[in-house]
């Protein structure tokens, strides 16, 4: 890795990863740590492409937060 991953403000669940087409793929953790009027409040997926070196932020759908209420937010979307 030559250019750094950046993760975002929040804590990334490195054991839940997924390689898809060149790129890693990792999900945020949702603890409310972040204030709700922060833009990160909701978790994330972190992209990083493996073979330009470029980290891209990636929403989490509606339907996969809903029910992620709690406290681990554990979604496994990855499985």
């Amino acid at each position: 890795m030559e250019t750094p991953f950046f993760v975002g403000p929040r804590r990334m669940k490195f054991d839940m990863s997924v390689h898809y087409n060149g790129c890693l793929h990792f999900i945020s953790d949702c603890s409310n740590y972040l204030v709700k009027n922060n833009s990160n409040f909701r978790p994330y997926i972190m992209s990083y492409n493996l073979e330009t070196g470029i980290s891209s932020m990636l929403k989490v759908p509606n339907e996969a937060r809903r029910g992620s209420h709690e406290l681990t937010c554990d979604m496994n979307i990855f499985k």
